[in-house]
């Protein structure tokens, strides 16, 4: 299962790899849900995925000990305070003895003094209505304890700017959904209201970081319950 799959693109490209596991989908927004529809039907993959809408974004609609394997992305790290912790219980609840969570998220850096980072999180809830790393647990160490502490097995950590992107074997399905992004990024270009949006929230983000330096770089992190 890929929890916060916005607009689909990675389930789009693990159906195609994987071609005799089960797939399934939760997510929040109701407007990515829809977009990544469109996605999964253009690429005549529809079938092929067990969409879920969550209907509170903390809680998965999904039995206890289901899946053998979650993939998250972007989604723990802007949780507020103890929702990050709240979060990882529901995953674990739905996770088999056992089973495995990959994670992509970005981390503050230890580097980053903790008085700025809720500085940075204030103002970035106030300009984009989202926080842009926990603050409860804000470094690697934090997360890696907390994880622990919940009864998770770490068994892989890595800055993704440490690792090299493998190959991708373009075929079918997965051809199309690069056509549908490009689509897409077009109908932005054209657009002149998403322009101008665009180019908002990029003149917003240079003065909410101030400077060029690293702050939250992603982790990768892979765990296991027991």
């Amino acid at each position: 299962m890929e929890i916060g799959f916005g607009t689909g693109a990675i389930l789009v490209n693990l159906v195609k790899g994987f071609k005799q596991t089960e797939f399934f989908g939760a997510e929040y927004s109701s407007e990515l849900f829809d977009k990544a529809v469109s996605r999964f039907k253009f690429c005549v993959v529809i079938d092929k995925i067990a969409l879920r809408k969550m209907e509170t974004a903390n809680t998965l609609p999904f039995e206890n000990n289901y899946f053998d394997k979650i993939y998250i992305e972007s989604v723990l790290a802007i949780q507020v305070d103890d929702s990050l912790q709240k979060m990882l219980l529901e995953l674990k609840r739905v996770l088999k003895p056992g089973g495995k969570i990959v994670m992509n998220e970005t981390i503050w850096l230890e580097t980053v003094p903790f008085s700025r980072i809720i500085e940075f999180n204030k103002k970035s809830f106030s300009d984009f209505g989202i926080i842009q790393a926990n603050s409860m647990f804000p470094y690697l160490k934090s997360w890696l304890n907390l994880l622990e502490s919940l009864n998770f097995e770490i068994i892989f950590t890595r800055d993704l700017n440490t690792l090299k992107p493998g190959n991708v074997n373009y075929n079918y399905k997965n051809l199309r959904s690069k056509i549908f992004t490009i689509i897409g990024k077009l109908n932005g270009t054209l657009n002149s209201k998403m322009r101008i949006d665009a180019s908002n929230y990029a003149k917003r983000m240079k003065a909410l970081l101030l400077t060029d330096e690293a702050h939250m770089p992603g982790y990768l992190i892979v765990t296991k319950a027991v």
